[in-house]
């Protein structure tokens, strides 16, 4: 299956300075309501042909799902120990119980829903971060974060997506070339949970997958800011 959309969401941001040394920030991030329109593009091999004869099962079809990304809220702070050192926290709520189930429309009227429940958790994430300001051009960065999965158990993790509890630790920098252009760089190692599959396919046919999952994340990101 695949398939494409474009949607449209809104950002609204609070920021608010009690003291010179110290920032408060509220952020709330807005539903994305996607409805992907696609094709569902099936192989028949030839013992499947000679069952199903010229049934259209398992033919080309249109294709459409209707997914709703999570709203977030995220309050954030930042305090400046001295004019070298901020230390930063944050905390972000994501609905992700809006993510009830993963269901994929076949025009072909014959073709029957392909539906996997998700049941999704709202979740926390957890941050802590500092900058070291080392000279007027180059500003250290480094952090930690505790990002819990929306996943309930084992029974609704899929291969899909085998997620689990995420510890993230990352370090980067920011370049200042003139007043108006920078570059940021910036490296995160994700410590994914080890987790178990213990899942049942929907539908008229069954299955079950059970098994283990090991993961881990790399992250290598570079950005270039130039203010007008």
């Amino acid at each position: 299956v695949r398939g494409d959309d474009w949607s449209y969401g809104f950002n609204l941001g609070l920021l608010y300075k009690p003291v010179d040394a110290m920032r408060v920030g509220l952020a709330f991030r807005s539903v994305i309501k996607q409805n992907i329109q696609g094709d569902g593009i099936f192989t028949r091999s030839a013992a499947l042909n000679a069952v199903l004869g010229g049934s259209p099962l398992f033919t080309y079809t249109a294709a459409s799902a209707d997914i709703d990304l999570p709203s977030t809220i995220s309050l954030s702070t930042a305090y400046g120990f001295t004019p070298r050192i901020e230390v930063m926290a944050d905390i972000t709520w994501t609905q992700w119980s809006k993510f009830k189930e993963l269901r994929v429309d076949f025009a072909n009227p014959v073709q029957p829903d392909a539906v996997t429940t998700e049941n999704w958790d709202d979740t926390f994430r957890y941050s802590l971060g500092m900058t070291y300001k080392l000279n007027d051009r180059i500003k250290l960065r480094t952090g930690l974060a505790l990002d819990k999965t929306p996943v309930p158990n084992a029974q609704y993790r899929t291969p899909r997506i085998p997620d689990n509890d995420r510890t993230w630790l990352a370090f980067g920098l920011t370049h200042t070339s003139s007043g108006n252009l920078s570059v940021d760089l910036g490296y995160a190692h994700l410590f994914i949970k080890d987790s178990t599959i213990d899942n049942t396919t929907e539908g008229s046919i069954k299955a079950n997958l059970k098994g283990n999952y090991e993961n881990s994340v790399d992250i290598l990101s570079a950005q270039l800011n130039y203010k007008f």
